[in-house]
């Protein structure tokens, strides 16, 4: 992995877009597929202007942009409150603006997102809030490439890791690397989303 420049990030939404076009978690939320597409594209491009400052947004390149993870380091998770509201805002105007976010479709994420973060543990920790591989090369061991990184980062560090995912088939490879289920969110009449946290690796 290395950092992802920001000429590329116009290609790293594009990416993850399609990467998350079928979360059943974002299905629920913009089950039409031409909101979710729009929704996603300012999701998206928040999580970047997030997670760059901290050093969060890695990539694999080569050349072509081939998988994004957004891996917070310890003590840069959970972002500021102020800062959270003041780039959220933004974001949240521009894609109403744009026609990318209809505000009840906005106010259910935000409800979402409160959820999520509650089942977060107490610092220090890592957090992995995306792992996307372009759905071009799937079946490549991108992921798990990502995610075997990341695991040797926190193993390093002697501390847990946490992570979100809505997809069953991600749980289990998850599960793989050592996640166990820290909590089930049940969203009203959408899909569970599992907070998964991973101890680090005993000494050898």
């Amino acid at each position: 992995m290395e950092p992802l420049p920001h000429a590329r990030w116009p290609e790293a939404t594009d990416l993850l877009m399609r990467a998350f076009d079928e979360d059943p978690f974002f299905n629920f939320l913009a089950p039409e597929a031409d909101t979710r597409a729009r929704f996603l594209a300012a999701v998206m491009g928040t999580n970047l202007v997030l997670g760059d400052p901290r050093g969060a947004v890695n990539a694999i390149v080569d050349p072509d942009l081939r998988g994004i993870c957004i891996w917070f380091a310890p003590h840069r998770y959970p972002i500021p409150t102020g800062e959270q509201m003041r780039v959220r805002a933004t974001a949240i105007a521009k894609a109403m603006a744009r026609g990318q976010a209809p505000l009840g479709l906005v106010t259910r994420a935000l409800r979402a997102a409160d959820l999520l973060d509650e089942a977060h543990i107490e610092p220090p920790y890592f957090y992995l809030q995306t792992l996307a591989v372009d759905p071009r090369f799937h079946g490549q061991g991108l992921g798990s490439s990502m995610l075997r990184e990341c695991c040797r980062q926190a193993d390093e560090a002697r501390l847990p890791a946490l992570l979100e995912t809505s997809k069953e088939m991600n749980a289990r490879l998850y599960r793989r690397f050592g996640f166990e289920t820290l909590r089930t969110t049940a969203l009203e009449g959408g899909p569970p989303v599992w907070t998964m946290r991973r101890a680090p690796a005993p000494l050898s």
